[in-house]
């Protein structure tokens, strides 16, 4: 093999082990993120939103809300605008990190048509927290779309993701 081959040939080995290495880490750490989640939360689903370009999550314990964020994922569902009350603190398990404001997961449902007042992004929600509580504000963003549901209710859970 000539030299030139051969340092392709090492550039190539190279490359491939970063993005295995690389691969490996986040698979490590998402795995870390279900274990944690998985040993706190039960009883709902969470949802995994994109709104406004930033992604958020959502822990839904509201069935009706489930039963139509299910619909929403296999394409049957109109009401694909989430809707909830905004609450301080990352939420149960702290499932809204690195955000510090949560949507109450009883209260949560799911729109089939925006409201005037909703016009928001999660980013927008963390920069102005306090006005949103002290308002008792509601946060349900008009371009929200369902990105990943971690179901945690019995039977255990199973992940839906991707469109």
């Amino acid at each position: 093999m000539s030299h030139q081959k051969l340092r392709r040939f090492a550039a190539l080995i190279f490359v491939n082990t970063i993005l295995f290495v690389s691969a490996c880490t986040l698979i490590q750490k998402n795995n870390y993120q279900h274990q944690t989640y998985t040993a706190s939360l039960k009883g709902g689903v969470l949802v995994t939103f994109e709104a406004g370009g930033a992604e958020f999550n959502a822990w839904v314990t509201n069935p009706d809300a489930i039963v139509q964020i299910y619909a929403v994922r296999s394409g049957e569902g109109i009401a694909n605008i989430p809707y909830g009350k905004i609450l301080a603190g990352a939420g149960m398990a702290d499932h809204n990190e690195p955000y510090s404001w949560h949507l109450d997961p009883k209260e949560f449902s799911m729109l089939d048509q925006p409201l005037a007042a909703c016009n928001s992004d999660p980013l927008e929600v963390e920069q102005n927290l306090n006005t949103y509580l002290s308002n008792d504000d509601y946060f349900c963003p008009a371009d929200a779309m369902v990105i990943r549901v971690i179901d945690y209710r019995v039977p255990p859970p199973h992940i839906l993701t991707g469109y």
